[in-house]
């Protein structure tokens, strides 16, 4: 039995007239029913699923079904009937089979395709490649496919950089891409394709290597044709046109020959060559030269090796030319008389193939903006003759306007009137003569006519003008015109003459340029055109995302709204230099976002042409380097720090270890010989003179380090008093004598006043430690001759200062020097083989303290003949005084009158008998105390001590506690702080703490008896 269903795809009507008919009947080809039966109907199951099957309908078309049948068995296992259902499937079929002809067809187009095609999964491996990548690596299919390219040997794509198919799936986008591979330049476009179902990468390769050639060419046509309207100097224009030439063709050797037809003679205005040179102002008549020939046929030439010969022969001339293995030369023609005026000329001495046909072209160009220039110049030259000499004669003016092919045009400088106008003049505008001289300049251009008044007046004042313009034909047409226009004076009036060319070609094909760049939309790098002012025309978005400015915003905008301020004006004033010269610049320059975030760019800005070389305008390429700058000079910085870091703390410790151990070990030395009895008096004299001296030493290492520690902590405290710096200067001057004296040096203090005094306010102890540390300098670094200290008051600017120097004639610094000499640990050079003794920071705290006062410090230096230290101070208050009160002698005198009863609280016994012994003198009794409850308990009971020596630290009770408590019942006795501290904050802190004097370890002798002196009662 059959259902509706089948009688419809048999094509019958009624099932009787179908279940009269066999099965087998319906199969297209019977074979294909005996291989189903033979092959399902011994199979167990004895079925039959999804099989596609040809069919032939009742009519005998063909039909494909799609059959599930299945076998009905006895029960003797034997085929009874067959039960199943088919599906028709014709339609599917044949659109499968155009689906796999158009494949073969694309497969074939893909093959055919000139340019070299690939599809790649994601992990890059090769599924499909065209005849032309073949072809180009020299693999056959097999040896690519499945493959990817660092697996395949020799592989030229394996170094060239592609987009990665992850990167062109994730986008789904068209990328693409400017690649070298081998000699040849390619654009690579890759883009998402489906193939079996999958998103795939596939890839395009298209060589663009002679496009690149013709638009390096164009871009050179470009420039000499701006160059035939811009320079005026022949030589100069020549030698331009050959460097640019170079740069396409082999011109190593290159001239130019002018003929002049009067003479028969060429000259040569231009000649580079290796084996010919023409001195100047030389001519020749250069008869059955290769130059000569091509002049006379007035058709460019490329002559190879004995072709040149061949000529040379035909001439029966005596040729001066010198043979090279290639000869290239075109004509310079005359528009005007179609003349040829002249030869360019280039040649190669050992490359015969140095030249085709396409250089030719290209000289046969360059000969005509030549032969431009030679016109240009000659209208310039023929003009401004003629205007010297149109007073003279009219007739000479006529000629050179009225007659020649430039339109040309003459104006009123006063009211813009067009006063005469030549033939080509009225032609190209489409005017009589009398119709034109009735209109003004403003009639013809479509410029409003405040424009055009401008622009007159413009060329009245600078005397030469050039501009394009859109001027109205007589037809209503508008033309895009260049104006070439200078002053001129005729009968005593200015006159404004006008040259104008004809450019609505070269316009219509600039606009054609601007829609070719229009690709670089789909690059994600920054990228932007602009006009010839750079006023942004064009912005894709990848330049929108850098800069943070939309589309929109940037559109109209000069290039200037991105400057920071940061780059060098002379940066931006080579780059447009470079780019209005045609020619490629690149750079760094920091910008400036939106938001006002710097930004440093590597920047590439090519000029872009028109057919006639015309510059139209510029692309600006960019890559933001700002992190990769910053990471760099992260990375040299620390390095150079911990260097310098590593340099300054070896020296420091070096230093150190030298300043303490050497006086330590005089001192230890010293003191161990002492306890020999073997030595006499005298000498045992000396040894304790020297372990004075390493003392001192060691105390001055000790002093400069706890001042630059003050100073490194920013714990300066200044404290100013009346001070008379004459008399202090003095002192130190007495102090040093003797050391100076030891070394055959003589000290001098100059002053301006014999009999004044100079007294100003502020910090003695800072003041004496910068002198001090100056004296002792100079006094180190001098062998002989003098040291010159000078104090003067300052006038001018400068009043109310006054200046202090410290000159002597040592052993000088470098000039190279001079910025190190305040640096800490430094001497003249800290890694000299011969050092002076000193902490190498005195200069430092000199400078640091100056600064404090509100001074400055210098010095003017030469090597080997000495140095000048100075410093400058400002005067609080400046009081001149005839006497001055010592203090020291007036205390001793004082000391020797009375004795007075002393108490020492001091733990160390050492400097308990140092203190017993030096105050013996003044004293009538002296009292000791180990720490501060004893001092407390023998000042309790004792209560006629005159003063109390105070160390601050002791076991028990230390000296702030002791102070303390006696200040409670008695607040007149003076008692005097010993301490090794000495920082400017422990001083405040015992001063405030009911103390009246403070001294530092170790006691001076002197000092202690003269701030006891002060303070007894």
């Amino acid at each position: 039995m059959v259902n509706n269903e089948m009688l419809s795809i048999l094509g019958f009507v009624e099932d009787e007239e179908l279940l009269s008919k066999n099965i087998a009947d319906f199969y297209f080809e019977a074979h294909t029913r005996e291989k189903l039966i033979a092959k399902y109907d011994i199979s167990p199951k004895a079925q039959i699923k999804n099989k596609e099957i040809k069919f032939k309908r009742k009519d005998g078309s063909p039909i494909w079904i799609l059959m599930t049948a299945k076998a009905i068995k006895n029960k003797d296992y034997k085929t009874e009937s067959y039960d199943g259902f088919i599906i028709d499937i014709t339609n599917k079929k044949e659109d499968q089979e155009r689906l796999n002809e158009s494949n073969n067809h694309l497969s074939a187009f893909v093959d055919a395709s000139s340019n070299m095609i690939y599809i790649k999964d994601e992990n890059e491996k090769y599924l499909n490649v065209n005849k032309s990548l073949c072809e180009f690596i020299n693999k056959s299919k097999d040896e690519i496919k499945y493959k990817r390219d660092e697996e395949i040997p020799n592989n030229p794509f394996h170094l060239a950089s592609t987009a990665s198919p992850k990167n062109v799936l994730t986008n789904d986008t068209i990328i693409r891409k400017t690649v070298q591979i081998k000699d040849r330049i390619f654009e690579l476009s890759n883009f998402p394709v489906t193939v079996a179902g999958k998103l795939r990468s596939g890839g395009i390769y298209s060589d663009i290597t002679e496009q690149t050639k013709q638009e390096k060419i164009q871009h050179f046509l470009y420039e000499i044709s701006e160059l035939s309207f811009t320079e005026n100097s022949l030589s100069n224009y020549l030698g331009k046109i050959h460097q640019g030439i170079k740069k396409l063709i082999s011109a190593n050797n290159f001239y130019i020959a002018l003929y002049d037809s009067e003479s028969q003679e060429y000259s040569f205005p231009y000649c580079v060559d290796a084996c010919a040179s023409y001195p100047e102002n030389y001519s020749s008549e250069l008869r059955g030269s290769l130059t000569d020939l091509v002049r006379r046929n007035k058709i460019g030439k490329i002559f190879v090796g004995k072709e040149q010969e061949q000529v040379y022969a035909d001439s029966n001339e005596q040729v001066i030319e010198e043979p090279s293995a290639v000869w290239m030369g075109a004509p310079i023609i005359n528009k005007e008389t179609n003349q040829a005026i002249g030869v360019i000329a280039v040649q190669d001495y050992t490359n015969q193939k140095a030249y085709s046909d396409n250089d030719l072209k290209i000289l046969e160009i360059i000969t005509h903006n030549i032969g431009i220039f030679i016109r240009r110049v000659k209208y310039i030259e023929l003009l401004k003759r003629a205007k010297e000499q149109a007073e003279e004669s009219k007739l000479v003016y006529e000629s050179l306007f009225n007659e020649n092919a430039s339109a040309m045009i003459l104006i009123d400088a006063k009211n813009a009137k067009i006063e005469d106008a030549n033939q080509s003049a009225c032609n190209f505008y489409g005017y009589t003569k009398q119709e034109i001289l009735t209109l003004f300049i403003q009639d013809l251009s479509i410029d409003p006519a405040s424009l055009v008044t401008n622009e007159i007046n413009k060329t009245a004042k600078c005397g030469n003008f050039s501009a394009e313009y859109k001027h109205k034909l007589a037809n209503n047409e508008i033309r895009d015109v260049e104006v070439f226009s200078g002053k001129i004076m005729l009968h005593g009036k200015s006159f404004i003459y006008s040259i104008i060319n004809d450019i609505s070609t070269r316009k219509k094909n600039e606009l054609e340029i601007q829609r070719l760049y229009s690709a670089i939309d789909q690059s994600l790098s920054p990228i932007a055109l602009t006009d010839l002012k750079g006023v942004i025309t064009y912005a894709n978005p990848g330049y929108c995302y850098t800069s943070g400015y939309s589309k929109e915003e940037l559109i109209g905008q000069s290039t200037s709204i991105h400057k920071s301020g940061e780059t060098p004006k002379q940066i931006y004033n080579d780059l447009w230099q470079t780019i209005l010269k045609g020619e490629i610049w690149s750079g760094e320059i920091t910008n400036k976002k939106k938001n006002g975030e710097l930004y440093i760019e590597q920047v590439n800005i090519s000029p872009v042409f028109d057919e006639n070389h015309k510059l139209l305008q510029f692309t600006k390429a960019s890559r933001d380097i700002t992190k990769e700058l910053k990471i760099k000079k992260e990375l040299i910085e620390a390095k150079e720090n911990a260097e310098e870091s590593d340099r300054l703390k070896s020296a420091f410790l070096a230093n150190m270890s030298h300043e303490i151990r050497t006086p330590m070990n005089g001192i230890l030395g010293f003191t161990s010989l002492l306890q020999d009895s073997d030595f006499t008096g005298e000498e045992k004299d000396e040894f304790i003179n020297i372990i004075k001296q390493s003392g001192d030493r060691l105390l001055n290492t000790v002093n400069d380090l706890i001042d630059i520690s003050m100073i490194e902590a920013g714990q300066i405290k200044i404290s100013k008093t009346e001070l008379n710096v004459t008399k202090q200067i003095e002192n130190l001057c007495s102090f040093f004598k003797p050391e100076a004296g030891a070394k055959g040096i003589q000290l001098e203090f100059i002053t301006e006043s014999e009999n004044n005094d100079l007294v100003m306010e502020t910090d003695e102890a800072k003041f004496t430690s910068i002198l001090t540390n100056l004296i002792k300098n100079a006094i180190k670094f001098s062998m002989k001759g003098t040291i010159q200290i000078e104090c003067e008051c300052l006038e001018g600017r400068n009043k109310g200062h006054a200046k202090f120097s410290v000159k002597d004639q040592g052993v000088g610094i470098a000039h190279d020097k001079l910025d190190r000499v305040f640096n800490r640990f430094e001497q003249e050079d800290i890694t000299n083989s011969k050092s002076y003794d000193g902490s190498g920071i005195g200069l430092t705290i000199a400078k640091a303290y100056v600064e404090a006062l509100g001074g400055q410090i210098w010095v003017d230096s030469e090597k080997s003949k000495g140095s000048n230290f100075q410093f400058t101070l400002p005067l609080s208050s400046m009081t001149q005084t005839k006497s001055i009160i010592d203090f020291q002698s007036q205390n001793e005198e004082q000391s020797d009158k009375n004795g007075i009863k002393i108490l020492i609280a001091e733990d160390e016994k050492a400097i308990s008998k140092y203190l017993s012994i030096i105050l013996k003198d003044i004293s009538r009794e002296i009292i000791l105390a180990k720490n501060g409850a004893e001092a407390l308990e023998i000042y309790s009971n004792q209560r006629d001590i005159d003063l109390i020596l105070m160390d601050i630290n002791m076991p028990v009770m230390d000296g702030y506690e002791a102070t303390r408590r006696i200040r409670e019942f008695d607040r007149n006795i003076p008692i005097i702080a010993q301490t090794a501290f000495a920082l400017s904050n422990d001083k405040e802190k015992i001063l405030a703490s009911g103390f009246d004097k403070y001294i530092s370890k170790p006691i001076d002798k002197n000092k202690l008896i003269n701030m006891i002196t002060a303070l007894k009662p």
